[in-house]
Order: structure tokens, then C-alpha cells, then sequence
């Protein structure tokens, strides 16, 4: 298999006169991000088509790789760039846009899809005006374009791309009509669109892995993030009784096992484990908690794996204590903060709850528990106030909403959108 990678565009919204494929993340150039990840996937023959800067782009690169050039960039998109190397490109070949940075697993997965004719998409449910947003039947896509409106999209259509023969023939055919009526500015994103309402094209799950389109500035910085050491996090479920914690915290570590190694330590687990069944003593309580900080411990000192911490924590001085070993041992720290606007909704929950089988979360469902929790819990303001500093995303589970509070790191993106999306996960969003 051959790679093309498209890199004779314009930067209009960069300074500094430089190809997007040569501009550094992490002190590495765009194109060499490509390049290493196609040469570990086993893909050495590649070819680059360059237009403006084209120079630049030679000088750098050498004979690594092979050109077309389009001398036109100014005034053509893409898939006139594409149908320009139409005759270097034989057979099946992986299709990159030059302004596109990846992690190696990204490109594995979509060249090891089962499907010959595969395309990474990004899920996601915040949209902005330049994503090309994405609908999909099953795997299969059946549409793809900025317009689409956001409750109808199943994500974001990002790339890379595998072309089988057929497809990159269509591909030609249809690039080549649209030149004849003399349109020459059409992009290669368009060009599957139209193809996909007849020929099958099917998305590949990206979600979680590192990647960025670069357009602005802002895009480098976010980029820079994103492709630094990742962190490990730690996240505190915090709010009332029967405000969705626990489904909240599953559905948290169903998600972000996907992609990263994640524990799930439960305080109600641990009452069953030990047998401490008085929900109202206080000597258990913190014996309960005390037994949390060893397990916390135990997994956190090897650094290796995101931890999950299911209980209400509604006094300062338990969260105070997980803020500090989390700081002890380089982990971010987010706190889920649960809630439910209606006490009806409480209630009906823990009628439920009297409906399972007998066992903890039986005996807790009781109004008079959560009054006594709401009651004698210490608010998240309290943390501020002691000079305690966390990121606070807000849920409420009766709204199936997702917001954020405080942010209290520059550098929390990658694991934000990780957490968030676990979130929308449990609301069945993803």
C-alpha cells in the first residue's frame, strides 16, 4: 500500500510564512509525525504533493519521499491536488491531509479495519463551524459535511482514510467531472461525501487517541497539549445520595478502559467486603475511608493506571486527603460533582432501589439518609476557601447535562474530553 499526503494549501490563518506539514508540535514537524507513523504501519512507499512553499518542503524532506506538485494551490482545493497524482497511485493507497497530526494508533486502526474502504472519525457532541460532522447507519457512513446540524451528527470525519482501487477510481472519475465544468476548488472531503450515497464507507473509532487539524495558532497550543506526556487522573465522585454517582462512575471506567487503564474503587464495596454494614456510625464511616487511602494508594504508586473513587466524599478533609496523594503521586484530580434539581426524583429513585435485592444499596434507600448526608455535607466552595485548587466538572443526571466548573490546570484537555465523554457514555450520548 502507498500514502498520499496532501501538503500544497495555504496557511491563511498562520503567521510566519511556513507549510503547515513543517510547522513543530512538541519540537517535531507535522509531516515527520506522519512519516514515522506510516514507516512503523510498514508503509515506506509515500508521496507528498506540494504546492505552496513547495521548496521548503523538498529541501526538508529529500528523497524520503516522492512529488507531485500543484502549481495552481492558489487557486485550487484539495482534490484537484489528489486527481494531480492520480498517476502515481496505481492501486490502494492511505489518504492524509498535510494539516493533520496523529499518534501512531490512530493510522493502525484504520488500516486495520476490516473494511477496505475506512475512514477515522472523532465521536463528539460539542460542535464548532469548521468540523466536518459526521452520520452514520451502524458503521457505515451515509453522510458527511460542516452543514449537517449537531443532533443529527455521530461525530467528527477526521482521518486518515483508506482507499481501496474501487473507491480511489471513483474518486478520479468524479474529481475528473468536476474539473471538466471547471471546478477545480472542491475538497477530497466533499468527493467521499458523494461517493458514499453508492459506495460503502465505513467510520473508524478514533475516540480517546491523540490527533488535531491545524489551522490557527490556537490550534498549534491545544496540539502542544495534547501531544505532551498524558497524566494519569484521578476522579472523586462527589455529590447527595441517589444523584447518580455511582452509574456515573461505571460508566466512567467502561469508557476510559477503552483507551487507558482504569481502576473503580467503590466505598460500598468495601462496607460489603468488610463487612461494616451500619450506614449510620460514624467509626465505620471512616474506617471505610481509611481503607479507600490504602487502595488508593496501592494502585496510584505505580503511576500506570486512571482511578475512579466512587462515594459521596462530602467532607473537606476526605477530599482534602485523596487532593494531596493525587499531588503526591503526579495524577490530575477532577471531581464529578453529581446533583439532581427535583427531590422527586430522589425519591423515586430510592423507591426503586427498596425493589432490588436485599443489600446496601437496599438499605440506603432511605429519604431520612440522604437528608442527613445532604445536611451534613461540607460544599466544594469550602475546598476554594482552603486554598485547595480542582477540576470541577458538574453533572446532573436528572437533566443529562455535562458542565464545567473550575478549572484549575492549563493542561487538562486530553483527559477533560475523556471524562466528559465517559459521562455522555452513561446518558447512552456515545
Amino acid at each position: 500500500m502507498k500514502a498520499v499526503v496532501l501538503a500544497a494549501g495555504v496557511p491563511h490563518k498562520l503567521s510566519g510564512n511556513i507549510p503547515i506539514s513543517l510547522c513543530e508540535v512538541r519540537g517535531k514537524k507535522i509531516i515527520d509525525y506522519q512519516l514515522e507513523a506510516l514507516e512503523q504501519c510498514g508503509i515506506k512507499d509515500v508521496l507528498v504533493v506540494v504546492g505552496y512553499k513547495a521548496a521548503a518542503i523538498r529541501e526538508y524532506l529529500g528523497s524520503r519521499v516522492e512529488y507531485a506538485e500543484n502549481t495552481e494551490y492558489e487557486t485550487t482545493g484539495s482534490a484537484f491536488s489528489l486527481w494531480l497524482a492520480r498517476e502515481h497511485l496505481p492501486e490502494d493507497f492511505v489518504y492524509i491531509n498535510g494539516d493533520l497530526i496523529f499518534e501512531l494508533e490512530v493510522l493502525k486502526r484504520v488500516l486495520e479495519s476490516k473494511y477496505e474502504n475506512a475512514f477515522g472519525f472523532d465521536r463528539k457532541y460539542d460542535f464548532t463551524s469548521d468540523m466536518q460532522k459526521m452520520v452514520m447507519i451502524g458503521e457505515r457512513i451515509v453522510h458527511h459535511d460542516k452543514r449537517i446540524s449537531d443532533d443529527l451528527a455521530h461525530g467528527e470525519a477526521v482521518g486518515p482514510v483508506k482507499v481501496s482501487v474501487t473507491l480511489a477510481q471513483e474518486m478520479f472519475k468524479v474529481i475528473e467531472s468536476r474539473i471538466a465544468q471547471g471546478n477545480r476548488k472542491g475538497w477530497v472531503y466533499s468527493i467521499l461525501n458523494e461517493i458514499t450515497k453508492y459506495l460503502p464507507i465505513y467510520g473508524v473509532n478514533i475516540t480517546g487517541l491523540k490527533w488535531g487539524e491545524i489551522d490557527t495558532a490556537e490550534d498549534l497550543r491545544k496540539a502542544e497539549l495534547v501531544f505532551g506526556p498524558r497524566k494519569p487522573f484521578m476522579i472523586l465522585m462527589f455529590g447527595n445520595p441517589a444523584t447518580g454517582k455511582t452509574h456515573t462512575s461505571r460508566a466512567l471506567q467502561e469508557h476510559c478502559s477503552a483507551f487507558h487503564r482504569t481502576a473503580l474503587l467503590s466505598t460500598f464495596n468495601i462496607r460489603e467486603e468488610l463487612g461494616l454494614v451500619d450506614l449510620y456510625s460514624n467509626e465505620e464511616r471512616e474506617a471505610i475511608y481509611e481503607e479507600m487511602m490504602n487502595r488508593v494508594h496501592s494502585v496510584m504508586k505505580w503511576g500506570t493506571s486512571n482511578v475512579i473513587l466512587d462515594g459521596n466524599f462530602n467532607k473537606f478533609n476526605r477530599r482534602k486527603a485523596i487532593y494531596d496523594m493525587a499531588a503526591q503521586y503526579g495524577y490530575q484530580i477532577f471531581v464529578v460533582h453529581c446533583d439532581v434539581s427535583n427531590e422527586q426524583i430522589i425519591q423515586q429513585r430510592l423507591e426503586q432501589r427498596k425493589k432490588m435485592p436485599k443489600s446496601l444499596e437496599h438499605a440506603a434507600a432511605t429519604m431520612d439518609l440522604y437528608y442527613l448526608i445532604k445536611q451534613t455535607t461540607e460544599p466544594l466552595e469550602q475546598d476554594l476557601k482552603n486554598g485547595v485548587l480542582a477540576n470541577v466538572v458538574k453533572v446532573n443526571s436528572e437533566l443529562e447535562t455535562v458542565s464545567l466548573g473550575s478549572i484549575a490546570e492549563q493542561d487538562v484537555s486530553y483527559n477533560l474530553e475523556m471524562i466528559q465523554n465517559g459521562i455522555k457514555f452513561g446518558f447512552g450520548k456515545i
